[in-house]
């Protein structure tokens, strides 16, 4: 299964994941390992793991393996990845930035920067 269609609900119940072609809907929130209930925004990478950032901290799900884990953890608000395949991870306490092979990360903290 991949991701083709993930979605935030109210932001308050976790994420639903809808699979088209198979005419499957799957709920991930808490109870099934989501770090918190209160997402705040996802992103899916080119790899079509879906990173959801919460309250809590960041989590990755691969619905190709079947797995939800929790990255990091932290007030994280949202992400991206770039044209090198590098995720960059937003916090309230700066941006976390992972490279392609996933194995250094580097962090940019916010009194690094001017905020207007």
């Amino acid at each position: 299964m991949r991701a083709t269609n993930p979605k935030t609900t109210d932001n308050e119940n976790g994420i639903y994941i809808v699979d088209l072609e198979h005419k499957i809907i799957r709920k991930f929130g808490v109870e099934n390992g989501l770090s918190d209930k209160f997402t705040f925004d996802l992103t899916v990478n080119h790899q079509g793991q879906i990173w959801v950032s919460t309250r809590a901290g960041f989590n990755i799900i691969d619905l190709a393996k079947n797995l939800n884990s929790t990255y990091l953890s932290g007030d994280f608000i949202t992400s991206f990845e770039d044209n090198q395949s590098r995720m960059w991870l937003v916090s309230v306490d700066g941006i976390n930035i992972l490279n392609k092979d996933r194995t250094e990360l580097s962090f940019l903290s916010k009194e690094n920067f001017t905020i207007q």
